[in-house]
């Protein structure tokens, strides 16, 4: 329940992360929050901005074996929700 000890908030942000191999990640998120003396509910949401996904591959020797790996980093879309009492 909504009374004067209650607080109602919206939030908004940027986050921009340089990740390995020199890519760059950019992300916006968005939140709103509820803060009672009873009750605290809090939902936020990720956003990417550019590009989803980098890969690179690495090339490994060992005598006369060959392995090929690919490692693949990701900016997610994602949502987090938390409650509290």
């Amino acid at each position: 329940p909504y009374d004067s000890d209650s607080i109602l908030g919206l939030n908004g942000f940027y986050d921009y992360r340089q990740g390995s191999w020199n890519h760059h990640f950019h992300q916006i998120g968005f939140g709103i929050e509820f803060l009672s003396p009873c009750l605290d509910v809090r939902l936020n949401g990720y956003f990417p901005l550019n590009e989803k996904a980098h890969s690179h591959s690495h090339i490994y020797i060992y005598d006369e074996n060959i392995a090929i790996c690919e490692e693949t980093r990701k900016a997610a879309t994602g949502f987090d929700l938390e409650v509290g009492r």
